[in-house]
């Protein structure tokens, strides 16, 4: 979706904070228990490798933390240990390389999927913290595509 299309059906939702370069590409809808970020560069170059400003950018990142959600067989309130279970099944890979963005995101091809926990902010400096353990409850999933361009970009 767009983010004229996003606003059209939930209003404003953007984090525009003052002086913050690609902060009012974050999005959030605290009653929707939903947020995410729009991509500067996707369906948006033109040839030229240019940005059209004119076209309305499209979510590439969601979080989303509902009560009874559920995506590919992952259910909001599963254990880790199933929920892994169930995305290795489908054949997502964990990417456990440090140096990466997504690191300890599950992956298939351009598409990325993180697992959190109530406790996630509070654990992340602790090595098992990104990860959860296997009793620990999932309580929101994001669900990202890898948009290369817009990794390239600096602020």
């Amino acid at each position: 979706m767009t983010q004229e299309e996003v606003e059209g059906l939930y209003g404003e939702g953007a984090d525009d904070i003052e002086g913050c370069f690609g902060c009012g590409m974050d999005f959030s809808y605290p009653e929707l228990e939903l947020s995410g970020r729009y991509s500067e560069t996707l369906d948006r170059m033109d040839k030229n490798g240019e940005i059209d400003l004119i076209k309305s950018p499209k979510v590439k990142k969601i979080t989303i933390a509902k009560e009874n959600f559920s995506i590919l067989g992952v259910q909001l309130g599963s254990s880790f240990k199933d929920a892994r279970r169930t995305l290795e099944r489908k054949g997502f890979k964990l990417q456990s390389n440090e140096n990466e963005y997504y690191y300890n995101y599950y992956y298939k091809g351009n598409l990325f999927i993180k697992l959190w926990w109530d406790n996630a902010l509070y654990n992340l400096n602790l090595n098992y913290g990104y990860l959860g353990e296997d009793a620990e409850k999932v309580t929101s999933i994001t669900l990202e595509v890898r948009v290369k361009e817009d990794e390239e970009i600096v602020y």
